[in-house]
C-alpha cells in the first residue's frame, strides 16, 4: 500500500507544504499593493476592510471587547427604526417584531478576533491584516487529509492547491476580508474527513466526538443549520441502510453526533428549502410573516454574489485554463461514481459547488477543490484502472512511479497556471480613506442618536466607522425598506422624498405590516399613500441623507427598484456608464467603441447611429455648469478632478432624480433638506428637516 512507503509519504507531504507555501505567497505578495497605497488604503494608521461584511464582524468584535455585545439584546445600530419599535406598539403579534439581535451563533469569528485582540494588544484591523491570509489556506489541510487517507494522494495535492488558489476563493478571502468565508471550506471538509475516519477507523468514539465538536463550532461560525444538516445526512443515510444491524455502540455514537446539534439541526431541512428558493431561484421568503410584503420587488436580484455565472466563467473561476477545469469536473464525477462509499461524506459539499452552474457565483469556491481532485483522479484512473487492463504498467511499483511522475508534472503546471492568473487579481479596500474620513466626520460631528439614510451597501461601514444607526445594511436589505429608500432617491419631487423618509423613520417595517394587515391594502396602495404624505409625521431623530460616489454608479438598480411597477412586476433601470475617452479638442471626445462625443452640437456619434444629447453637466471645483441641448435623451457628465476629466454617459431621466440633483448638482429644496457637508465626489450630506409646513 502507498501509505506504508515512508519515502512516498514524505514526498507528498513535501508537495503539500509547497501548496501551503504557494497559498501564502499569492496572498502576501498583495501586501506590496497595500503598502504602496497607504494614503488610500489606510485611515488613522489602520488598514481598511476589503469587504462590507468584514466591517460587520469587526464591529461585533469591538462590541465584544467593550462588553456591549450581549446575546439576545437588540443591535442598536441595525435596521432603524425597527430596532426601537415593537409589534405590540402597533397591536400586532410579537412574530412581527423585526428587531435584529446579537447572537452567539454566526459570531464565532468576532469572538475569536476580539479575544485575540485583548491577548495581543493589537487592534481588530491589524489582526485581520495578518491573520486572514493564514486562516484562508487552512482549507488545504482537511482536503489533503481526506483524499490522502482515501488512497488518492495526487487528488489530495491538486485538490488542496486549486481549492485555496481558485480566483473566486482568493477574492473571497483576500487581505482584510474578515469574513466567515475564511473557514467556510475548512469546516465542511474537516467535518467530512472526521466522519470518514469514524467509519474507517477502530477508534470510533474519538472520531465521532471530534465530528460532533466540529459541527457545533461550524454552526457557531456560520450559523447555517441547513448546511450542517446536509453534512450529517450521509451518516443518517448509511445508518438507515444498515439499521437492522445497529448495535448499542452505534446508537451511542449517533447520539454523540446528533444530540449536541439537536437544538438547531431540527430546522435544517426547512431552511435548506428556503435557501435554495432564495439564492438559487431568487424568490425570497414567501412564507411566514414576510408573505405580507410579497407585492414588493425582490432585492436579491441586485446582489452581485447571487448573480449566475456562465458555464465557461464558472470553469475559469476555478482554473484559468478552461480545458483543465472541464477535465477536472469530469474527473470529479468519476471520483464519486467509482468511490461513492468513501466519498459519500463529500457529496453535500460537491452539491453546493455544483450550484454554481444554476445559481449564485458565491458557490464557485466550493467547486474549486473538486476540480483539482478530478484532475488528479484522472491520472490515478489511467495508471491504476485503465492501463493495467491494456497490459500496460501492470506492476504496482511502475504504476506508482509513473502516476507520481505525471502527477508531479501536472502539479507544477497547475502551479504555474494559477500563479499567472492570480497575478492579475488586485487587492484593495472596499472603500477608500476619503470615505472612511467622511464616516469618521459623522461620528465626531453629529449626535449619537443620528440615523444614516443611504443605500444598503455601505450600511455596515457606517455602523463601524460612524457608530450610527442605519435603516438597512448588507444583512437586512431584502425588505420593502430598500424599495422605499430607492423610491426616495429616484423621485423628482423633494416633498415625496421627505414623506418617504418620515414614513420609514416613524413606522419602519413593523408599521408597514400593521397598515397592510389592518387596512387590507396591497403594496401599490401603500406606496401611493406614503407618497401623498398620508402617514407623514414629524421626524423625531436627526436623520442624515448621505449620498456617496458609489451610489451614482449603482443608479441602475436604485432606479429599477425606485420605478418599480407593481402591475408589471418590473422597474426601469437608468444607468450611468463610464467611458474611456481622449480629448481631441475642447468640444470633441473620441471614446472606445468607435464613439465620438460632439459637445458643440450635442451629439453622440456611433458607427450605426447618431444620438441627440439632452444636456452636458460639467463638474469641477466651482459651481456645476449645465448646457442644455434638447428636452430629453441621454446626457453627458464630465467630472474634473486634479486635472483629469472623467467622462460618463447617463440614460435619459437619471439627471431628474433626487440622487443626481442633490449629489452631483447640489440642488435641493431647503424646505425639506439642509446641506451640512459637501465633499463631492466622496460624499454630500444633508440633514432632513424634522418638520415641514403645509404637509397636506
Amino acid at each position: 500500500m502507498r501509505e506504508n512507503n515512508k519515502l512516498y509519504s514524505f514526498y507528498f507531504i513535501a508537495l503539500f507544504i509547497a501548496v501551503l507555501a504557494f497559498g501564502l505567497y499569492v496572498r502576501f505578495t498583495k501586501f506590496e499593493i497595500w503598502e504602496k497605497n497607504r494614503d488610500a488604503f489606510f485611515y488613522s494608521g489602520e488598514p481598511i476592510y476589503s469587504e462590507f461584511d468584514s466591517m460587520y464582524f469587526a464591529r461585533l468584535a469591538e462590541n465584544i471587547k467593550s462588553g456591549s455585545f450581549k446575546a439576545g439584546d437588540v443591535d442598536s445600530l441595525r435596521f432603524f427604526p425597527d430596532n426601537r419599535l415593537k409589534a405590540q406598539d402597533f397591536g400586532l403579534d410579537e412574530k412581527y417584531d423585526f428587531q435584529l439581535k446579537y447572537s452567539v451563533v454566526g459570531s464565532l469569528i468576532s469572538y475569536i478576533f476580539a479575544y485575540l485582540s485583548v491577548l495581543s494588544g493589537k487592534s481588530i484591523a491589524w489582526l485581520s491584516y495578518y491573520l486572514v491570509p493564514l486562516l484562508s489556506i487552512s482549507a488545504a489541510i482537511p482536503i489533503f487529509l481526506y483524499f490522502y487517507s482515501a488512497g488518492l494522494p495526487i487528488s489530495a495535492i491538486l485538490g488542496s492547491l486549486v481549492g485555496i488558489t481558485s480566483s473566486v476563493y482568493i477574492a473571497r478571502t483576500n487581505i482584510m476580508r474578515l469574513d466567515t468565508d475564511l473557514l467556510n471550506l475548512t469546516f465542511p471538509f474537516l467535518i467530512a474527513f472526521l466522519l470518514y475516519r469514524y467509519f474507517e477507523s477502530e477508534r470510533k468514539l474519538l472520531w465521532i466526538s471530534f465530528s460532533s465538536i466540529a459541527l457545533l463550532l461550524y454552526y457557531l461560525w456560520y450559523g447555517h443549520n441547513n448546511i450542517n444538516f446536509a453534512l450529517i445526512l450521509p451518516v443518517i443515510i448509511l445508518y438507515l441502510i444498515r439499521y437492522r444491524s445497529l448495535s448499542k455502540k452505534d446508537i451511542l455514537y449517533i447520539a454523540i453526533l446528533i444530540l449536541p446539534q439537536i437544538w438547531y439541526i431540527y430546522a435544517g431541512p426547512y431552511y435548506l428549502y428556503i435557501q435554495i428558493a432564495t439564492l438559487i431561484f431568487g424568490k425570497g421568503p414567501e412564507v411566514s410573516v414576510y408573505s405580507i410584503f410579497k407585492d414588493f420587488p425582490n432585492v436579491f436580484i441586485s446582489i452581485s454574489e447571487l448573480q449566475k455565472y456562465s458555464f465557461k466563467t464558472v470553469l475559469q473561476s476555478t482554473n484559468s485554463v478552461e480545458v483543465f477545469s472541464f477535465i477536472g469536473l469530469l474527473g470529479a464525477f468519476l471520483v464519486f461514481i467509482l468511490n461513492i462509499r468513501s466519498m459519500i461524506f463529500l457529496l453535500p459539499i460537491f452539491g453546493i459547488g455544483l450550484l454554481s452552474f444554476f445559481g449564485g457565483n458565491r458557490f464557485v469556491m466550493y467547486l474549486g477543490p473538486f476540480i483539482g481532485v478530478g484532475l488528479g483522479y484522472f491520472i490515478h484512473f489511467l495508471f491504476e484502472k485503465v492501463f493495467p487492463k491494456l497490459d500496460l504498467y501492470t506492476e504496482r511499483n511502475k504504476q506508482i512511479a509513473m502516476s507520481t511522475l505525471i502527477g508531479s508534472l501536472l502539479f507544477l503546471l497547475t502551479l504555474m497556471v494559477q500563479d499567472r492568473a492570480l497575478v492579475l487579481l488586485g487587492s484593495s479596500p472596499i472603500i477608500t480613506s476619503r470615505e472612511v474620513e467622511i464616516m469618521d466626520w459623522i461620528r465626531k460631528n453629529t449626535p449619537s442618536s443620528s440615523i444614516i439614510y443611504t443605500w444598503w451597501d455601505t450600511g455596515y461601514a457606517f455602523e463601524l466607522y460612524s457608530k450610527r444607526a442605519v435603516l438597512h445594511d448588507g444583512g437586512s436589505q431584502s425588505t420593502p425598506k430598500t424599495y422605499f429608500v430607492a423610491r426616495s432617491f429616484t423621485t423628482e419631487d423633494p416633498k415625496e422624498a421627505w414623506n418617504i423618509t418620515s414614513f420609514l423613520s416613524n413606522y419602519g417595517l413593523v408599521g408597514m405590516a400593521s397598515i397592510l394587515l389592518k387596512e387590507g391594502i396591497g403594496g401599490e396602495e401603500l406606496v401611493r399613500r406614503v407618497k401623498d404624505g398620508i402617514y407623514s409625521k414629524d421626524i423625531k431623530e436627526p436623520i442624515y441623507w448621505v449620498l456617496t460616489e458609489d451610489m451614482l454608479f449603482k443608479s441602475g438598480w436604485i432606479t429599477y427598484f425606485g420605478s418599480y411597477n407593481f402591475k408589471e412586476k418590473r422597474g426601469v433601470s437608468k444607468n450611468i456608464y463610464g467611458l474611456s475617452c481622449k480629448i481631441v479638442s475642447e468640444k470633441i471626445f473620441e471614446c472606445l467603441g468607435n464613439r465620438k462625443i460632439d459637445l458643440d452640437k450635442g451629439l453622440i456619434i456611433d458607427k450605426s447611429k447618431t444620438t441627440r444629447l439632452k444636456a452636458l453637466y460639467f463638474i469641477d471645483d466651482n459651481s456645476p455648469k449645465i448646457i442644455e441641448y434638447n428636452k430629453d435623451g441621454p446626457s453627458i457628465l464630465l467630472i474634473q478632478q486634479k486635472g483629469n476629466i472623467n467622462v460618463y454617459m447617463m440614460d435619459a431621466g437619471v439627471d431628474n432624480t433626487m440622487l443626481f440633483k442633490m449629489y452631483v448638482l447640489r440642488q435641493y429644496d431647503s424646505n425639506y433638506f439642509e446641506l451640512i457637508q459637501d465633499k463631492f465626489p466622496t460624499a454630500v450630506i444633508y440633514k432632513v428637516k424634522g418638520s415641514i409646513s403645509n404637509k397636506e
